[in-house]
């Protein structure tokens, strides 16, 4: 009997092929200053690249260096600094946007570019839904192209990962891993934004947009649309993988558990219901929410770029990195599951104890959002005032109803998605690829992950309350009280008024 652990009957438990593949590259990363950019560049140096160029623009009076700086300062590279102290060292900044011709990348960098780079994963976007459609345009579109321009040049480039949206084609109704008729050709859309050069020509363009874009709900996956047709244009030049994630949310495991940055999609909804701020929504109960966890989009992306690197039948190179042909939840069946955690655990900021009510019309959505939001709005802005203090509860009711009706069309449809190459990746993984790229959601443990979601990734991450459990107990206890009295309160005066009526219409 073979004695190493790491041997089953001849296999090496541990080889991985795509661990290999990965190990010593040279790699171009657009989006690091967003959630998927900083969950890449943490995995391709955790797997030994050897170098990760990051593009990064001036922003917010931050120069790139400075953005960079403050990035490498984030508890996600916590796990790195331990395993690869020196990890800064292999960090290249590119200073350059997506907003201008050839990224206005200068032309000593884009030597570095052309002559070193292996691989490049596209992650970069504007992934707001109701950005203006000229903004949108140059950013996503033809930022895009720019790149692709760029990668003809690079001498060593073996792949063009790009990353897009299952949503691109939402409109469909089964959305497969294909290759669809964009709704207008790349350079015509380019060539209109450009021809723009005034402000009101743009503000034009804007005004038009929502009549442009039909039948997209909005401009982000528009945009999308276009720009994959726009990268399988680039085939026949090197290779190409169009990887497509649904819903994507916090992470499972890597490189911390339950990481998440920002507050777009399910995460804002989840951690405004955990933080009692989100009380209603017009949403259908029994819509089915696709939802795929930021480290196993990562693996997934990464195994699938291997896929296609190392084969030549790969038709179509694209992938859909969905959950629900694995596990089928819905927004009812979501927000069931996370609502008994507050009995355990309140943040200390939220605003009141979390309770949901679904709104299937708008008149009931009327009420029960005067009731729940609107009108307790402006009593905790009252009392701010009267403290002095700044008003901005109504300010941010009316962000969060903003929010819900650009997510409005996602949250109240359902949709089919196909993931047979995906699936065919996940079989053909090694069980060391297995181990090191976890990316079947066949295989994940649902109940887990939504603990690790609520206490890990909304509250300890994305609402910054990193109390011990104890603390949250406590907290939840009190606000529990105060809610529950509160409504008994309410019920007791809408029996006296309603005694108070019948009395004066049936005197005795």
């Amino acid at each position: 009997m073979d004695n190493d652990k790491t041997q089953t009957n001849g296999i090496d438990l541990n080889y991985s092929p795509i661990l290999s593949y990965y190990c010593g590259k040279k790699v171009f990363l657009t989006g690091v200053t967003g959630f998927l950019g900083e969950c890449f560049v943490t995995k391709l140096l955790r797997i030994g690249v050897k170098t990760v160029y990051v593009l990064i623009r001036s922003r917010k009076k931050m120069t790139p260096q400075e953005r960079l700086d403050k990035l490498l300062q984030s508890p996600i590279f916590e796990p790195l600094r331990k395993e690869r102290p020196d990890f800064a060292h292999h960090i290249v900044l590119i200073d350059g946007t997506l907003d201008q011709l050839e990224l206005n990348i200068s032309i000593a960098d884009q030597t570095t570019l052309f002559e070193n780079i292996e691989i490049i994963v596209h992650s970069a976007a504007d992934v707001r839904f109701d950005v203006p459609l000229a903004e949108a345009a140059l950013r996503n579109i033809r930022g895009t192209r720019e790149l692709l321009k760029l990668a003809k040049r690079m001498k060593k480039l073996e792949n063009f990962i790009h990353i897009s949206t299952a949503f691109a084609f939402c409109m469909r109704n089964v959305i497969g891993e294909d290759f669809y008729e964009p709704p207008l050709d790349s350079d015509v859309i380019i060539r209109i934004t450009e021809s723009l050069a005034s402000e009101s020509d743009l503000d034009i363009l804007n005004a038009v947009g929502a009549k442009i874009i039909k039948p997209w709900p909005n401009t982000y996956t528009f945009s999308k649309a276009i720009t994959e047709d726009l990268v399988r244009k680039y085939r026949k030049y090197f290779k190409i993988t169009i990887v497509k994630p649904s819903i994507v949310t916090a992470t499972f495991h890597e490189p911390i558990e339950g990481w998440a940055s920002n507050y777009s999609g399910a995460n804002g909804v989840f951690a405004g219901i955990v933080g009692g701020v989100l009380r209603c929504l017009k949403l259908e109960e029994n819509v089915a929410i696709d939802m795929v966890y930021g480290d196993y989009v990562i693996n997934g992306t990464l195994a699938a770029a291997y896929e296609v690197s190392t084969n030549k039948n790969v038709n179509p190179p694209i992938y859909n990195i969905i959950s629900s042909n694995d596990y089928i939840t819905t927004f009812d069946a979501m927000v069931k599951e996370i609502l008994p955690h507050r009995k355990s655990a309140v943040p200390l900021i939220a605003l009141w104890y979390p309770a949901f009510n679904f709104c299937h019309f708008g008149i009931s959505y009327f009420f029960y959002n005067m009731a729940l939001h609107v009108i307790p709005a402006v009593i905790f802005d009252t009392v701010l005032s009267l403290s002095g203090k700044k008003r901005r509860i109504l300010k941010l009711y009316r962000q969060i109803h903003s929010f819900g009706d650009v997510i409005n069309f996602f949250i109240c449809s359902s949709f089919k998605f196909e993931n047979n190459n995906m699936k065919r990746v996940c079989r053909n993984m090694t069980l060391g690829d297995k181990k090191k790229f976890p990316c079947d959601f066949g295989e994940v443990n649902w109940p887990e992950y939504r603990d690790t979601y609520v206490y890990k990734g909304i509250v300890a991450t994305l609402l910054g309350d990193r109390s011990d459990k104890q603390t949250l107990k406590q907290n939840a206890l009190k606000m529990g009280a105060v809610h529950y009295s509160f409504l008994t309160l309410c019920v007791c005066l809408f029996s006296y008024v309603f005694y108070v009526v019948l009395k004066k219409i049936f005197p005795i």
